[in-house]
Parts: C-alpha cells; sequence; structure tokens
C-alpha cells in the first residue's frame, strides 16, 4: 500500500533510522484506512449506511409553510443575510413531539443576481469540494439549536440546549453554485436529557428534483441555566406518526431512530478505544 520507509518524503532519514517500527506500523493503519471508513467494520458497510442515509431523508412535511425569520432566533443572530434568507416551518401550535413539529429549514436563495451572494458564502465556483463546509457548520450550528429549543420548548422551560458534538457528517453530492442550497434540520432521536437532530443540504436540479448534498448529525443536551448540569426527563420522547403522514415517511423516521441507534453504538466503541490507547 506504501512505498518503503527509506523511500518515504515525509520522514527525514534520522526519523526513519531512529523509528523504523514504529512507520511501518504507521504503513500498516493507512492500509487499513483504504479499506475501512472510522467507524465502520468494511467499506460494504460504510456504503450501506450511506444508502440507508439517502433512503431516510426527511420530506417537506405537507403542514409546512413559509414564516418569518423568528421562527429561528439562533441563526438569525448569526447570518448576515438573514434578511434574505427563506424560512419554513410547521406551525408552532402543532408542538406534538413528532418530527414534523420541531422541523426547520433555511434556504439561500441564488435566483436573483443581486442574491447570488447569499450563495457565495456557501460555496466555491470550481469543482467537487464546491460547498463551503465551514459555513455549513456554522449554518447548521445555529439551526439544529432553534430546532433543539423548538422541540424541548426550552426558553418555557428555562433550560440551555448546547451542542454535545457533530458526528457522522457526510459529502454526498457536488454542489452546483448557481442553485439555491437549503439546510433542513429535524430531530431523529432522543433520549432522557439529549437529542439527536439530522441536518441535510439539498439542491434541486433542472427538473426540480431534489438531491442530498451534505448530511451531518448533531447530538444536543439540556442544561440547567444555574447548575449547567444535564436535566434528566426534560426532553419529550419522539413520536413516530401512525396518522397524518404517509406510509413511506413513517418508515424512514423508524429506520432513523434505527441509524441513531447505530451511531450511538459507534460513538461508544469509539470512546472505549480511546479509553484503551489512553491505559
Amino acid at each position: 500500500c506504501l512505498k518503503p520507509a527509506a523511500k518515504d518524503p515525509q520522514l527525514s532519514p534520522a526519523a526513519r533510522r531512529a523509528a523504523p517500527e514504529t512507520h511501518e506500523r504507521y504503513g500498516q493503519k493507512l492500509c487499513m484506512s483504504a479499506r475501512r471508513v472510522r467507524g465502520f467494520h468494511s467499506r460494504a458497510q460504510h456504503d450501506a449506511w450511506v444508502r440507508r442515509i439517502v433512503h431516510t431523508r426527511m420530506r417537506k412535511p405537507v403542514a409546512a409553510s413559509r414564516t418569518s425569520k423568528s421562527c429561528a432566533p439562533f441563526i438569525s443572530s448569526t447570518d448576515s443575510m438573514v434578511d434574505h434568507l427563506i424560512f419554513e416551518s410547521v406551525e408552532p401550535s402543532r408542538n406534538d413531539g413528532t418530527p414534523c413539529a420541531a422541523w426547520l429549514q433555511a434556504t439561500w436563495p441564488a435566483v436573483d443576481a443581486e442574491l447570488s451572494k447569499t450563495v457565495a458564502d456557501l460555496t466555491f465556483p470550481n469543482g467537487y469540494s464546491t460547498f463551503r463546509l465551514g459555513k455549513f457548520y456554522e449554518a447548521l450550528d445555529a439551526l439544529t439549536a432553534d430546532v433543539a429549543y423548538r422541540h424541548v420548548d426550552g426558553h418555557a422551560k428555562g433550560l440551555a440546549l448546547v451542542t454535545a458534538s457533530h458526528y457522522n457528517s457526510i459529502k454526498l453530492r457536488r454542489t452546483i453554485p448557481n442553485r439555491d442550497v437549503t439546510i433542513r434540520c429535524y430531530v431523529t432521536s432522543t433520549g432522557s436529557s439529549s437529542l439527536e437532530v439530522r441536518t441535510d443540504a439539498l439542491q434541486e436540479d433542472e427538473c426540480g428534483h431534489e438531491w442530498l448534498i451534505n448530511v451531518c448529525h448533531t447530538a444536543m443536551v439540556a442544561l440547567d441555566r444555574t447548575t449547567m448540569r444535564p436535566v434528566k426527563n426534560c426532553v419529550p420522547p419522539l413520536v413516530i406518526p401512525m396518522t397524518g403522514e404517509s406510509a413511506e415517511e413513517r418508515e424512514a423516521a423508524q429506520e432513523r431512530l434505527e441509524l441513531a441507534q447505530l451511531h450511538k453504538e459507534q460513538q461508544a466503541a469509539r470512546r472505549a478505544r480511546a479509553m484503551m490507547l489512553r491505559a
């Protein structure tokens, strides 16, 4: 998989003589990474996960409608182009614990030449890596907070929702610079004091078909504002609706729960390996 240590330009001759065994183990590690993706036992398992991620993305709810920036106070306070963003959500009165209740999305428009700079903040004009991940994470960090507060009703309960981690993030397709970019957030799983929020970056093609560009999962934790410690039993359980939604969406919501459990197991295994390395 690698050239011999003596020809590796990344190591000086002194370093190669001092630690030939270390370099050999390093080469073995790189060989394994070529066949395996972090958190997965094999490339095939990772590919299967990607297919499930694409299949289970949440469609726009029937009850969703355009709303003002007041529905997303966090991203409204952080994004300089907030007055041009298009926000959509479900009526706040429908806070029934379903994925649709806290669903929220923001669109950076590019159809107007005067507003094209809003998408320029999100994209580069060349190649596969047109989507600026730094801007993506900045936007999703704020939007996931808005979704978490909507699901938990954190403001009314006096809770502080904080980001614990971002994980299982992947870029799936090339971003088209001259098309609108939509970032959609929704709850996929809940615990006693935490919840998982999934963020999708989407674009439409010439035929109006919606394509998934980026995906990221975020763990949010509810804290007491005074003690800054997790508050048990404060997060409403996620409800999978038996009526009102299509059978396909109900199956997707159930599969998202299964994926969330898989993510928890992967993180637990990662922490266990980290503890072994420290020992």
